[in-house]
């Protein structure tokens, strides 16, 4: 049996219908958020000895946006907004700071990204690609891995996976159509978030959490480039992303559906408008600046912001910075903006420095943690904290301060355990609310997965990401220049990687 697929375009869906499945907040959610809140305030504020009131505060309001975070399940970006405004009322931070955190050259990097992205987006070229990539697919299977690698590619150009999701649905909705087959449609439903999670840690603008690791590296002593990041995350990504298209094949598809032979309709040989070769050789150009930075020595930044003022020349594009900025996801803007204030926070206030000199009583109270254990626990923290942190910048930010930092107090390099913990944030597909991406993909009005089949796709998923996390950072990322020893001399740190 064989199915014709269509060259589909972006008005194979209607946007209108996407609806995005949200947790109910049940009562008693809130009663045991209270519960700990009282509880942590009165441990903070009585079992410190005598460390100062702004760490005391720091560490209260870095509580309750966890609460927030994970007990509530409440928004992200209200809550730390709220954690940002509390700590500039409580003198911990001064009100220039916080006016300042969003003047920080990745909140401009994201921007600019996001603008890049919406002219792609615009023009068709995001779609052409991706559906020029499925046509030449002759099986399911080979439908499968065209789509991973298509969706893998996007993660350099378009910011955040949410916009990468949202970007892709009508693809799906096409492809979905035209196969017109239950079990091979929630296959590719399931494919489809999961190579967007799992592919974004390839790119350093793939996730705005990224941008957080970036940052707390950078306090950690060591500087990152956009090519340094590519060189590290991008062999995990794809080893993460094939192991997942092998799982979902096998395990949601027989042999037969996988063998199943796709007529593909070739796309049209119509050939590119002036404004999309314009559009992507500014964007070819804006990427190849980012490679190239440990060379010209110029800010990403900068970079990003050229090519987005030239990516947006009406009369070269088509397109206006106006059009474009409307795209821009200014929620997480602001939500990033703010937790690496709050990350700063504890750590010019002292507070990261406390919970490592606890953590290092504790364990010397014990047997202590090796090296080695130390990097396990962090693994497994990664990949378990989405099931009770659903944002994933969150997550990140959470993580960094309160278990990767203090980790690396027992003789670990704190740079690879960041990146540790930023790579395993990726996996978090168990539930709809784990995920943005996650949760759009369930909520379309097509058929695609129940929380069933994200569940069996998660309990798969979870040892392979495990180990290559394990394999990763004990053997491959300290032969590219990651090493899990601390550097002799951190202000030494060149900062590009080998």
């Amino acid at each position: 049996m064989s199915t014709r697929l269509p060259f589909a375009t972006a008005a194979s869906s209607n946007p209108e219908r996407l609806r995005i499945v949200s947790p109910v907040l049940p009562g008693p959610r809130w009663l045991i958020a209270l519960v700990i809140a009282i509880s942590g305030n009165a441990g903070i504020w009585l079992g410190l000895g005598d460390a100062d009131a702004d760490i005391r505060v720091a560490l209260c309001v870095f509580m309750l946006a966890i609460i927030g975070w994970s007990v509530l399940r409440l928004p992200a970006t209200p809550v730390a907004l709220v954690a940002g405004l509390s700590l500039v009322v409580s003198g911990v931070v001064p009100a220039q700071t916080f006016y300042l955190s969003m003047g920080h050259h990745l909140i401009w990097l994201l921007f600019a990204a996001f603008v890049i992205g919406s002219a792609l987006s615009k023009t068709g070229l995001a779609h052409r690609f991706v559906l020029a990539m499925s046509s030449r697919s002759g099986t399911v299977r080979e439908l499968f891995f065209a789509i991973g690698l298509a969706i893998a590619a996007t993660a350099f150009l378009v910011p955040s996976t949410t916009g990468r999701a949202a970007l892709l649905v009508p693809v799906y909705v096409a492809l979905a159509a035209a196969i017109d087959d239950r079990r091979i449609n929630r296959a590719l439903a399931l494919l489809f978030p999961t190579a967007v999670l799992l592919s974004a840690g390839a790119s350093m603008i793939g996730a705005g959490a990224h941008l957080v690791a970036v940052d707390f590296m950078a306090y950690a002593g060591t500087e990152i480039s956009f090519l340094y990041w590519v060189v590290l995350g991008a062999p995990f990504a794809a080893l993460s992303l094939l192991l997942a298209t092998l799982i979902i094949l096998n395990v949601f598809l027989t042999a037969g559906e996988r063998a199943r032979k796709l007529i593909m309709a070739q796309p049209e040989k119509a050939s590119l408008s002036s404004e999309q070769v314009y559009v992507l050789l500014v964007s070819a150009l804006t990427v190849t600046f980012w490679l190239t930075q440990q060379w010209h020595r110029i800010d990403l930044a900068i970079g990003a912001l050229i090519g987005a003022v030239a990516i947006t020349l009406r009369p070269l594009s088509g397109i206006s910075l106006k059009e474009t900025i409307s795209d821009v996801n200014w929620s997480l803007l602001v939500f990033l903006a703010v937790t690496l204030m709050l990350g700063h926070a504890l750590i010019d206030t002292g507070a990261a420095s406390l919970i490592t000199s606890k953590l290092l009583a504790f364990a010397s109270g014990g047997k202590g943690l090796t090296p080695a254990a130390a990097v396990m626990i962090a693994a497994f923290a990664a990949i378990a904290a989405h099931l009770v942190i659903t944002s994933r910048t969150a997550r990140v930010a959470v993580l960094i301060p309160s278990l990767a930092l203090p980790l690396s107090a027992f003789g670990i390099n704190p740079a690879a355990l960041i990146f540790l913990m930023t790579m395993g944030s990726g996996f978090c597909q168990t539930m709809y609310v784990s995920a943005k991406p996650v949760a759009l993909f369930a909520g379309l009005d097509v058929a695609t997965y129940d929380d069933r089949d994200l569940l069996r796709l998660s309990a798969w998923l979870l040892p392979g990401m495990t180990g290559l996390l394990l394999l990763f950072s004990f053997f491959v990322w300290p032969v590219l220049g990651l090493e899990l020893s601390p550097p002799v001399n951190v202000a030494d740190a060149d900062g590009g990687g080998p």
